[in-house]
């Protein structure tokens, strides 16, 4: 397996994107406000167990709720599970408010942060990501076009057509935009420099191939690039490494979207836009990808997919496609060549999240962390010691914009 880079994102990557966008801690008293505002059941239920008492910070409060603690009786258990399930919706709505405020078109001209999502897209790189919000994916389906796409064919001579962006620019040029080869018996690949080729460019590359037998095949090509890729933009399906269906397919049974290739997004954490039923004892079952208010008639017995920084996360792992998903980022670290953190400062909290790092990061990867707190600098250290990267750990509010520019080529 070759060894990739593995980028592992957190609520700070989003803050260095947008500063209107929240950190963990910073979710505590938007939440509080909105439980305080109700009138029902879960403002009593917070009001007995929560309001007067120093529970502490935002991880320790879903913690005290979701934890089945053995001095819990089977009263609160139900009550407090009842109340952690609320905060759930409420931490999404709140994310989703704040992300409304963030997304704008202006974001999406940003050339740092355009030139790290299409590296990511381009390198198909491997994403792990703690966050909650949905701000990269929508970035990305807004900003990233397909870098391959491939027609399989059962008539015809060729049996394979690889549409490619040529990132490393072996095979193309500006002046020479579009470039065929073969890749093995009755198999090709079409390298393009860049999206605006046209017709006229790739006319000239199938007569340069000079190849009889492929050029009933290659009629369509250049439609075929148009149609597929240079007017077409990633979709979320395409990111997210788990099985997950569209929320609309729980009633109409279809999924939808083009099979490309892009980066792999493992959102540990859950996700403000995965929704399921929540309840403990299923350890198989679907999860629901909403993407907008049309599906909103779907969600009435189904919940955001949150999976807080709490101390013990084992009652999540008995969902079969969260379990696998762990799996997979833990086989990610093993085989990293390097490493980045970027906006998460592994809390002492997210004891599964911290082991899983100490544990499977190889003795020779680089780990390069991108933190505006320089306090934790000594932190970091006791965690990965020599394999530290600490130039990007300081006060600074664009260090994730110097990265950007100093490392991503």
């Amino acid at each position: 397996m070759e060894r990739k880079e593995v980028f592992i994102l957190g609520s700070g990557f989003s803050k260095a994107i947008h500063k209107d966008m929240p950190l963990l801690n910073e979710l505590t008293g938007p939440v509080i406000k909105k439980i305080e505002k109700e009138n029902g059941i879960f403002k009593n239920i917070y009001g007995e167990y929560l309001k007067n008492r120093d529970i502490g910070n935002f991880e320790e409060i879903l913690t005290y709720l979701y934890q089945d603690f053995p001095w819990k009786s089977e009263e609160e258990k139900h009550l407090l599970y009842s109340l952690y399930i609320r905060f759930a919706k409420i931490v999404t709505k709140v994310i989703k408010e704040k992300q409304e405020i963030s997304a704008k078109e202006e974001l999406l001209a940003k050339e740092h942060i355009k030139k790290f999502l299409n590296y990511l897209n381009v390198t198909k790189a491997n994403v792990i990501s703690l966050n909650y919000d949905t701000l990269l994916e929508d970035l990305s389906v807004k900003i990233l076009k397909p870098s391959v796409y491939v027609v399989r064919r059962k008539e015809g001579y060729l049996q394979e057509i690889r549409y490619s962006k040529d990132i490393d620019e072996k095979h193309t040029s500006k002046e020479n935009n579009v470039k065929i080869k073969s890749n093995g018996k009755r198999a090709i690949v079409i390298y393009f420099h860049n999206y605006d080729a046209d017709e006229r460019n790739f006319k000239s590359a199938i007569a340069n191939f000079n190849n009889d037998k492929c050029e009933n095949d290659l009629k369509n090509a250049y439609s075929t690039f148009k149609d597929y890729m240079k007017e077409e933009y990633i979709n979320y399906l395409n990111l997210y490494s788990i099985p997950i269906a569209y929320l609309k397919s729980r009633t109409a049974g279809t999924f939808e979207g083009t099979d490309y290739e892009t980066y792999r997004l493992l959102k540990l954490h859950g996700s403000t836009n995965w929704y399921y039923s929540a309840t403990k004892e299923k350890t198989f079952e679907q999860i629901y990808l909403f993407i907008g208010s049309k599906e909103e008639r779907e969600l009435k017995d189904l919940i955001p997919m949150i999976i807080p920084p709490v101390l013990d996360k084992t009652g999540f792992f008995k969902h079969s496609t969260i379990k696998s998903m762990w799996n997979e980022a833990k086989n990610l670290l093993k085989e990293a060549r390097k490493v980045y953190i970027i906006g998460y400062s592994i809390p002492q909290t997210d004891l599964t999240v911290k082991f899983m790092l100490q544990s499977y990061i190889p003795e020779d990867c680089e780990v390069t962390i991108v933190n505006k707190d320089k306090e934790r600098k000594g932190y970091f250290r006791k965690l990965f010691g020599k394999k530290l990267n600490e130039e990007f750990i300081r006060n600074d509010d664009s260090v994730f914009e110097h990265f950007v520019k100093s490392m991503i080529r």
